[in-house]
């Protein structure tokens, strides 16, 4: 099955791409599973479905409080628990790099007990996620580039026509 697949996807894209039983990795060659082997998949449906962490649900319960589920996906998600995102809104690198300042101008000493564990929670799910993204992003370009895909059909032309220019230069 040729599963289409987009630079820079969306949170939906990815929840597609690996939960519909047409679209995920068991339609991998080998070659491309392996690209997802180290890859925690439940982070997909820990953001899609806006999942509290661990430390909220106990700071809740603490307060006499708690958010319950409705079991239907989120419409947004917080990436790295730093930016709100519109789950059809393709993540990019600029992303992924205001998330990476934004965490690394943190003053944890700050925090106290369950901040703490609830920022490193965050932490956690968003490494994970960078993981996912990277994976993905290898997927992309190996469908890219391997033979008859776009960009090596680009860039075979792309080479031919610098040759033949080359050619008739001489």
């Amino acid at each position: 099955m040729n599963i289409v697949l987009s630079e820079n996807p969306s949170l939906s894209e990815l929840f597609s791409l690996f939960n519909n039983s047409e679209n995920n990795l068991n339609n991998l060659d080998e070659y491309e599973k392996e690209f997802f082997k180290d890859v925690k998949l439940s982070i997909i449906i820990i953001y899609i479905y806006n999942t509290n962490t661990y430390a909220l649900n106990d700071l809740l319960k603490s307060g006499g409080y708690s958010l319950l589920d409705n079991g239907e996906p989120s419409t947004h998600f917080w990436l790295g628990g730093q930016l709100k995102k519109n789950i059809n809104d393709p993540i990019t690198e600029d992303d992924i790099k205001k998330v990476d300042e934004i965490n690394s101008k943190s003053d944890l000493s700050l925090c106290y007990g369950i901040e703490m564990y609830s920022v490193m929670e965050h932490s956690n799910r968003y490494y994970n996620f960078k993981k996912l993204l990277s994976a993905y992003k290898e997927l992309f370009n190996h469908r890219k580039f391997k033979p008859n895909g776009m960009g090596y059909n680009e860039s075979k032309d792309n080479f031919e026509l610098l040759n033949n220019i080359y050619e008739i230069s001489r």
